[in-house]
């Protein structure tokens, strides 16, 4: 079993040199079986890091990268659902992190349909996978997905810290920007999501202005709500020199607030102001 082994790992530069040559000679449907042969000799790999798998998989970055945006996504439409365990799926999304193009065909042609019913059970290697583009993956993944009630990273806002457990405060606070942008009216199941953002990002004053605007026209609707407290409290924790002026929006909306947070809130703006 262990020359067998060795025979085996001996094929995949074989698989990879031959993959890309094929990119850009082959029809879409043999570039598709080589992709999925390769990533099911290298996803087992996976389990025991990433590094490797990465350093195998990237080497057709470049080969990738001078396809065509359609080819390229109907590469992926043809490979992904030949693809059946986790450790397949996320070695396939490797080699598409190499630009912020390619990541973000893959973020919405692949990954938005696949986590909006179910996550992959290594979200934090996914992450890490994913992080070389996460202002991208923020912006045309996660903030989509918060914006479905029904959305696995909304039942469990656990699974969202997972998921951007790789991430930097930098890319919580695009990934702010990006959720406010779409935002109307605050529904109450967006709440906590927005509460747990906040905690992570390291919002501008234009972002705070934008999320007490938001909160006096919607804290009469969640006055006894908890999560809209640990949303007060998120927020007054960023008050700076710099926002200060917020602060007496902000008590007025803390004193028409009538959950259990409301004094943590006010001891925080008072250390504020």
């Amino acid at each position: 079993s262990e020359i067998h082994h060795t025979m085996e790992e001996s094929q995949v530069p074989d698989i990879e040199a031959e993959l890309g040559e094929s990119i850009v000679t082959s029809s879409m449907e043999e570039l598709s079986v080589s992709l999925v042969e390769l990533v099911k000799q290298l996803g087992p790999k996976l389990r025991v890091g990433t590094a490797e798998v990465k350093d195998e998989m990237m080497m057709l970055a470049s080969d990738l990268k001078k396809l065509k945006s359609e080819s390229v996504t109907l590469l992926m439409e043809n490979t992904w659902p030949q693809l059946h365990s986790d450790s397949c799926k996320l070695c396939f999304c490797i080699p598409f992190c190499a630009s912020s193009e390619l990541c973000g065909i893959l973020c919405r042609r692949i990954l938005l349909p696949w986590m909006s019913e179910s996550l992959p059970s290594r979200l934090e290697q996914l992450s890490e996978i994913l992080s070389p583009e996460g202002e991208i993956v923020c912006v045309t993944l996660v903030a989509p997905l918060l914006r479905l009630e029904d959305s696995p990273l909304v039942h469990d806002l656990l699974n969202l810290e997972d998921f951007m457990s790789s991430m930097s405060p930098k890319h919580w606070t695009v990934l702010l920007r990006e959720f406010l942008s779409g935002l109307g009216d605050l529904d109450k199941w967006q709440v906590s999501a927005l509460a747990t953002i906040v905690q992570h990002a390291e919002p501008t004053c234009d972002i705070l202005f934008t999320l007490v605007q938001l909160m006096s026209a919607t804290g009469s609707t969640f006055a006894q709500s908890r999560e809209f407290g640990a949303l007060l409290v998120a927020v007054a924790n960023h008050l700076k020199a710099d926002s200060v002026s917020l602060v007496p929006q902000l008590k007025l909306i803390v004193n028409n607030y009538k959950g259990s947070l409301k004094f943590k809130a006010l001891k925080v703006l008072a250390d504020v102001s």
